[in-house]
């Protein structure tokens, strides 16, 4: 995939992203700052959203991975992880 070729497809699909993420809000505090949601997969996972998006997937593509996510916080996503 070509950079200078996609980078128009690429940033478009980032403003798509970007607005999704806007309308979110965390779903165990009810954070709603974008800037700080994540994708928890609760489902089969085969990529990180965030990095499909830089890589150029399509938006169809994206929404399919975040449909098998939960949208959290960095730090509810954290102890969501977090084992003791």
């Amino acid at each position: 995939m070509s950079w200078a070729k996609d980078k128009p497809r690429i940033e478009q699909t980032r403003k798509q992203f970007l607005a999704y993420k806007k309308t979110l809000r965390c779903s165990h505090c009810e954070l709603a700052d974008y800037r700080v949601l994540e994708f928890h997969h609760v489902g089969d996972k085969d990529l990180n959203v965030s990095p499909m998006v830089n890589r150029g997937y399509s938006w169809g593509r994206i929404q399919k991975e975040i449909e098998k996510c939960i949208p959290l916080c960095c730090n509810c996503h954290r102890l969501e992880h977090w084992t003791a």
